[in-house]
């Protein structure tokens, strides 16, 4: 759980600046999709992990 916190500290120190309200938004919808976003095979339509395979 805390790779949301650690992806808001990276945008923090990157930019030095308070974190806008959409880079949080964006932040929140990668690492918790919104129930829209899964297909109907139950996996995340457009998400991928690095490395791994598709399925």
């Amino acid at each position: 759980m805390a790779q949301p916190f650690d992806l808001l500290r990276r945008e923090i120190l990157a930019t030095l600046a308070p974190v806008p309200d959409d880079v949080v938004e964006e932040i929140v919808d990668t690492i918790f999709p919104p129930p829209g976003a899964l297909t109907a095979e139950g996996k995340g339509a457009g998400l991928s992990c690095p490395g791994r395979g598709s399925g």
